[in-house]
């Protein structure tokens, strides 16, 4: 049996518990539908009360008004995807779901149409590629490993040209930061976050180098 609206918002941690029994108090005198005391009383807003509502019934979810319009697609009683809009109707981010959180990729546009963001999630962890766009041209890409940086992120101006090139290892700057400009190429050095000079990082990374392998050796 499917719980009642006031147990769904409880889940969610949308209301408090005092306030349900409260409200179902209420309603075992009056009749009144306990979502409508909630919402009277102030104890649940509008839209989460109308999202409970369409996920308990699985139906979409539409916003209208000054908000964006969202479309959720539901598939086994779960939410699969969400599309929201922007107020002229564009497609504002369709986003991927998986056991309630996001997974998979997730498209951004602007109120154009123009492509604004791709991001890539693993059960709502940020795990791959992040791409930002500006006028509809690729100005950014991020790697992301687990929820962390990791990888080499690129710049880029409006007309493609390579400004930066940043090194990370886990979510810390970890190697060369490289800045691109007409005249020269500016290069700032990092180990595990901490500024250092190129002669000092190459000193570090191979005494880590070594000491992994002779970690690894040990292990064998």
């Amino acid at each position: 049996m499917a719980d009642s609206i006031g147990d769904a918002l409880a889940k969610r941690n949308l209301i408090r518990p005092d306030h349900l029994q409260e409200a179902q108090a209420e309603h075992a005198k009056s009749g009144e539908p306990i979502g409508r005391i909630l919402l009277r009383k102030g104890y649940v807003r509008e839209e989460d009360l109308a999202r409970a509502l369409a996920e308990q019934y699985k139906i979409p979810f539409i916003r209208f008004g000054k908000f964006l319009i969202s479309k959720d697609v539901i598939g086994n009683g779960v939410i699969v995807s969400r599309t929201t809009y922007h107020p002229n109707g564009g497609v504002h981010t369709v986003s991927h779901y998986h056991d309630y959180q996001l997974h998979g990729p997730q498209l951004k546009y602007t109120a154009s149409g123009k492509p604004l963001m791709e991001l890539n999630w693993n059960h709502g962890i940020l795990d791959g590629q992040k791409t930002i766009y500006r006028n509809g041209s690729k100005i950014a890409t991020i790697p992301y490993n687990k929820g962390q940086k990791h990888g080499t992120e690129f710049h880029y101006d409006d007309l493609g040209n390579l400004t930066a090139e940043i090194e990370w290892r886990n979510d810390k700057k970890h190697g060369a930061t490289k800045l691109y400009s007409e005249e020269a190429t500016d290069t700032e050095w990092f180990f595990k976050g901490q500024s250092v000079n190129g002669e000092k990082f190459k000193t570090l990374d191979e005494r880590e180098s070594a000491a992994a392998q002779l970690q690894d050796r040990e292990v064998r």
